[in-house]
C-alpha cells in the first residue's frame, strides 16, 4: 500500500529524473524520508539546492530528488546533511531515512532501492542513514 502511494506521488517526478538520465547521462539519488510522527512538508523547513525536489507522500513519508548527484557517498553524505537540519529543528522526533541512487542503467527499479535502504534504516533504534548496499 504503501509502495503505491510512493509511486503515484513521484510519478511525473521520477519519469522526469529518468527521462533525464536515459537522454544525457545525468545521475539522480532518491531519499526516502519516514517520521515518527506526522510533519507536514512545509514545517521540514529542509534546505534543498534549487534542482532538487521535495515530494510528500503522506505527512510521515517524503521522498527528495537530488539531481546531478550519481554516486551513493553524494547522496548519503546529502541525506545525513538533511538528518542534522531535522534533528536540530524536531528532537523528539525519530527519522529513518533511505538513499538510492541512479547511475547505471541495469540497476534494479530506483523505487525498490529506496524501500530496501529505508528497511536497513529502519533495522537501527533511533535516528539512521542507510543506503541500498547489497541489493545488487
Amino acid at each position: 500500500m504503501l509502495r503505491k502511494q510512493v509511486e503515484e506521488a513521484i510519478e511525473k517526478p521520477l519519469e522526469k529524473a529518468l527521462y533525464i538520465f536515459r537522454r544525457y547521462g545525468h545521475p539522480f539519488c532518491l531519499i526516502f524520508l519516514e517520521t515518527s510522527q506526522p510533519i507536514e512538508r512545509d514545517r521540514l523547513g529542509i534546505k534543498l539546492r534549487k534542482t532538487d525536489k521535495l515530494v510528500e507522500v503522506d505527512p510521515c513519508h517524503h521522498v527528495i530528488f537530488l539531481s546531478l548527484i550519481g554516486e551513493k557517498e553524494g547522496g548519503y553524505k546529502a541525506a545525513e546533511n538533511i538528518l542534522t537540519q531535522l534533528e536540530k529543528k524536531f528532537p523528539d522526533i525519530v527519522f529513518h531515512i533511505g538513499v538510492a541512487c541512479k547511475n547505471r542503467e541495469e540497476q534494479e527499479d530506483i523505487v525498490t532501492r529506496i524501500f530496501y535502504a529505508l528497511s536497513n534504516a529502519k533495522d537501527h533504534d533511533g535516528n539512521f542513514v542507510a543506503d541500498d548496499y547489497g541489493i545488487d
